[in-house]
């Protein structure tokens, strides 16, 4: 297996390549800059700008593209940013598979394009975005689809939930993130802060889980083509849940007291959610179960120690 991907060098990307040249003859990385954490001989990077169109000479005949690249949900704020990067940018990679023969294209999306935090949910719901970031990665999908009608491109389209884990390594940017920000903050000031009551009931699902859910998607790609699996767990937590366990291994870690900082008391109960993680599981692929949560937040406390 050959395998290009965009992003490698992100939270998500690192994970992945890290897991996924073991499994490659050949591992090619599209980006702008090569600060890729994973270091092989199998990685061959490919300096490009993915809101521009494309123009590089491949090293190798790739079977697969997996497509990590967009905009984060900070930079989304900036619509004009949201619809170069994660829109325009995905066109961009369609075009440059087309153009060199690669017919396999794995899209990651986001869970927030449904819009909804509540109820139960599968890959039939109707998408109902309510922010440039959700909105611009539904309109990325529909590029991803009309490319698959009108070409040999083939595709998977993953909807990943709440991800947690442990990044490859401290300067990939994405301590926004729960519970990478609560960690960062106990170790910076001994506090977590909450700005609303931490009720909200959300699906999170272990970065390693993702990882290999990728690398199955891949070996196992005519199975799952043109379709879109949720990259959910089934593991639901509460914010003020996951703040409660950071807070017990920071103190059992470091014996020191970390204080939990609750500024609201809405909302005033816990959503109920159900995600489907039927296109997950049916080919017998085995989820963490929701202790997996604590040894990543250990990992992440050692990673900022």
């Amino acid at each position: 297996m050959k395998v290009l991907i965009s992003g490698g060098g992100g939270y998500i990307g690192s994970n992945l390549l890290n897991k996924i040249i073991d499994k490659s003859e050949a591992v090619g990385v599209l980006g702008r800059k090569n600060n890729l954490s994973v270091q092989s001989e199998k990685i061959d990077f490919y300096e490009a700008d993915i809101t521009q169109p494309i123009k590089i000479e491949l090293k190798h005949q790739y079977d697969v593209f997996i497509h990590l690249a967009a905009a984060n949900d900070i930079d989304s704020l900036d619509p004009k940013t949201a619809m170069l990067t994660t829109v325009l940018g995905t066109k961009y990679c369609l075009d440059l598979c087309k153009a060199n023969g690669i017919n396999k294209f794995i899209y990651f999306s986001t869970f927030q394009v449904y819009g909804k935090v509540s109820g139960v949910m599968n890959e039939e719901t109707v998408l109902e975005p309510v922010n440039d970031y959700a909105i611009t990665h539904m309109q990325a999908e529909d590029y991803v689809k009309m490319f698959s009608r009108t070409t040999s491109i083939k595709h998977i389209i993953v909807r990943p939930t709440n991800i947690y884990g442990a990044p490859v390594n401290k300067d990939i940017d994405r301590w926004t993130l729960v519970p990478n920000c609560f960690c960062k903050e106990a170790v910076e000031k001994k506090t977590i802060t909450l700005m609303s009551s931490g009720k909200q009931t959300r699906d999170f699902i272990d970065l390693n889980d993702l990882s290999n859910v990728t690398i199955m998607l891949c070996e196992s790609f005519a199975d799952y083509e043109n379709t879109i699996v949720n990259g959910a767990s089934g593991n639901n937590f509460t914010i003020v849940e996951i703040a409660g366990i950071v807070k017990e291994i920071y103190e059992d870690k470091y014996n020191e007291e970390c204080k939990l900082v609750i500024k609201s008391d809405q909302p005033l109960e816990a959503n109920q959610v159900s995600i489907s993680t039927d296109m997950i599981t049916k080919s017998g692929f085995s989820l963490s179960g929701k202790e997996s949560i604590r040894a990543e937040i250990s990992r992440i406390f050692n990673l900022l120690k």
